[in-house]
C-alpha cells in the first residue's frame, strides 16, 4: 500500500469516527421522561414530568439545576403524567428537576412528600443557590485532530491524524463558562513533490492556547463552544543528499465546537468534536547548505477532530 492509499484509508477512518462520535451525542441526549424533570424548552413554554409530583394551574414550580435554583416556572396546565407551564424566572434546560416552591404555592397542603422541611427553609434555599455558582476546574484531556495539507514551492506536506495532551481551566456550571486550555501534539507527514528534492523523516509538532466560551444548548449536557488564541507548527524532516529542513509557523487560530458534558459536585467529563482554522501569519523555513530556504508566506490549515476531558473542582 503506497502513501497516498493510507491517507486516504486513515482520513476516511476519521470521518467515520466523527459521524460516530455525532450520532453519540445525539444518543446522550436525555429524551426519556424522567420523575419531576423537564422534557421539552420551547420559548418561555416548558413540558415536564408530574409522576410522583402533585400540582395544579397556577402552582410555582421552582427549576433546579444540579442542586441550584435556576429560576421559576408557573404551572399552566396539567395532564395525566405531564404538565405545561411557564417561566416567569431565570431559564430553563432538558433534564433541569423542578420541585414545589411551597412558599409561593400555599394552596400545597403541607403534608407533601416531595418537599422537606429543610428544603422549604430559607436557609436551604440560599445554600442550594451558593452551591451551583460556577465553579473552577482544571482537567486533563486527550484529543485527535487532522491538519488539511501545507503546500509549499517545492511541495506538499499531508499529515497523518495527530493524538495529542489537552490541559484545561475553566470556570462554569451546567449552563456554560469560560476557560482557557493548551493542546500539544506530534504526528509524521507525508510529502509530494514538484522538483528533485526528496523529503524523508517527516514530523509536524503543532500547540495551540485557546480562550474559550461554553454554553448549554436546548438540553442539559449538550453544550457549544468557541474558542481563539495562539497557534504554533513545526515541520521537521531530512533531504536526501543535503540535511535538515525546518518550517517554523506562527499565528492565530479559531475554532468551534459541539460536545457532551456530564458536570458531577466536584468532577467532570467532556465528550466535544471540534472544527477550525489556524492562520499562520508568520512561516521561517531553514534549509541545510548548498539549497536556498523559500518561506511560504501567509498559510491557512484546516483543523478538526475530538477531545475527551475530564477534570475536578480547586
Amino acid at each position: 500500500m503506497d502513501v497516498a492509499q493510507s491517507n486516504f484509508l486513515y482520513r476516511r477512518w476519521t470521518i467515520l469516527h466523527l459521524l460516530f462520535f455525532a450520532l453519540m451525542i445525539l444518543a446522550l441526549s436525555p429524551r426519556i421522561i424522567y420523575a419531576q424533570k423537564i422534557t421539552k424548552v420551547k420559548g418561555s413554554q416548558v413540558i415536564f414530568s408530574v409522576k410522583g409530583l402533585s400540582v395544579s394551574g397556577g402552582d410555582i414550580l421552582v427549576i433546579s439545576s444540579d442542586g441550584y435554583e435556576a429560576g421559576k416556572l408557573k404551572v399552566v396546565k396539567v395532564g395525566s403524567s405531564a404538565a405545561i407551564g411557564k417561566i416567569i424566572e431565570g431559564s430553563a434546560l432538558i433534564g433541569d428537576k423542578v420541585k414545589i416552591d411551597k412558599k409561593s404555592s400555599p394552596s400545597l397542603d403541607s403534608g407533601d412528600s416531595y418537599l422537606s422541611s429543610n428544603e422549604s427553609s430559607k436557609g436551604s434555599r440560599a445554600s442550594n443557590k451558593k452551591s451551583g455558582r460556577s465553579k473552577f476546574y482544571g482537567a486533563v484531556g486527550l484529543g485527535m485532530l487532522n491538519f488539511s495539507t501545507i503546500e509549499t514551492a517545492t511541495g506538499d506536506f499531508e499529515f497523518n491524524a495527530m493524538t495529542g495532551i489537552n490541559l484545561k481551566v475553566a470556570k462554569m456550571n451546567s449552563r456554560g463558562g469560560w476557560g482557557a486550555s493548551f493542546y500539544f501534539g506530534r504526528t509524521t507527514a507525508a510529502f509530494k513533490q514538484r522538483s528533485a528534492l526528496i523529503f524523508n523523516d517527516i514530523d509536524f509538532n503543532y500547540l495551540r492556547l485557546n480562550f474559550d466560551l461554553m454554553k448549554a444548548l436546548f438540553t442539559k449536557g449538550i453544550y457549544g463552544r468557541l474558542g481563539a488564541g495562539i497557534a504554533s507548527g513545526s515541520i521537521t524532516a531530512t533531504i536526501q543528499g543535503y540535511g535538515n529542513y525546518t518550517l517554523d509557523l506562527t499565528g492565530v487560530n479559531g475554532n468551534a465546537g459541539l460536545g457532551y458534558q456530564y458536570l458531577s459536585n466536584n468532577w467532570f467529563v467532556q465528550l466535544e468534536g471540534e472544527i477550525g482554522i489556524a492562520y499562520y501569519m508568520s512561516s521561517k523555513a531553514t534549509a541545510p547548505a548548498g539549497l536556498t530556504a523559500a518561506s511560504p508566506g501567509v498559510i491557512g490549515q484546516m483543523v478538526y477532530g475530538a477531545i475527551i476531558n475530564v477534570g475536578h473542582s480547586f
